[in-house]
């Protein structure tokens, strides 16, 4: 008898641990499933998001084309200048501008910090399309700082004839920058065309002239003369276009 109740206790215990295992081993599998649903919700979504994404991306694309397609093309270009050195001074900036600086001239720091020299450029803008555009530029010219709007007609172009004033100390320490009743501009020249539909573009070109006409003089110490060859840099303007779902409401194209 004590065999027979050994042995049934002993089937009990062993039931009972390959029921502990067996639950065990379901509540792993249904936590691996569980996880394996979790992912695969997962990639779906991704999956959903990435096609919406590439749908938007096909979308924009496809305005942005049409936007391109009605929007006049400008070229706008930098004219080297010749001969050189073409400056001219004015100390301090104001009208009372002299002639051509000498080649000898020479400005000495301190007192020649201050002293303004004229760089003259011209920025020409040619009209490729087949219909009148209308342009609105901000330069300084004859001394007097400009903002104006100007219409160019099919196949013609219009050029502006800048000036690109920099203090003496700003041409020596390279600083890119245009002093103007107090208002400082980091561009020597702005050209820009606004497209007149809502949903359309606008386009911009800067111009900022690099580099210096002024060297340091041989012998002296905080004191520069006019460079002898072309030493500063013309860089031609590139096209800026931002794209609008509509101006209106101010919303770009992403």
């Amino acid at each position: 008898m004590a065999a027979v109740a050994g042995m049934s206790a002993a089937i009990v215990v062993a039931w009972q641990s390959w029921e502990t295992r067996r639950s065990a081993n379901a509540s792993t599998t249904a936590a691996e499933t569980a996880n394996d649903a979790l992912e695969v919700a997962r990639e779906s979504a991704r999956i959903g998001s990435d096609s919406l994404e590439v749908t938007r991306r096909l979308a924009a694309e496809a305005v942005r084309a049409r936007i391109d397609a009605a929007t006049p093309n400008l070229t706008v270009r930098v004219q080297q200048l010749t001969p050189w050195p073409p400056l001219s001074a004015s100390r301090p900036m104001g009208h009372d501008r002299t002639l051509t600086v000498p080649g000898t001239a020479i400005f000495r720091f301190p007192r020649e910090a201050s002293t303004v020299l004229i760089l003259p450029v011209r920025v020409i803008a040619t009209n490729d399309s087949d219909r009148t555009v209308h342009v609105q530029a901000r330069y300084m010219a004859q001394g007097e700082f400009h903002e104006e709007e100007r219409p160019i007609g099919p196949g013609t172009g219009e050029f502006f004839d800048i000036e690109v004033w920099r203090t003496v100390e700003d041409w020596v320490s390279g600083t890119r920058r245009m002093q103007i009743d107090n208002t400082t501009y980091s561009d020597d020249f702005t050209l820009a065309y606004f497209d007149p539909s809502d949903t359309g573009a606008t386009d911009s070109w800067q111009l900022q002239v690099g580099g210096s006409p002024l060297v340091a003089t041989a012998g002296e110490q905080a004191s520069y003369t006019v460079s002898t060859t072309p030493s500063v840099h013309l860089q031609q303007l590139i096209r800026r276009r931002i794209y609008y779902l509509s101006k209106m409401d101010g919303v770009l194209l992403e």
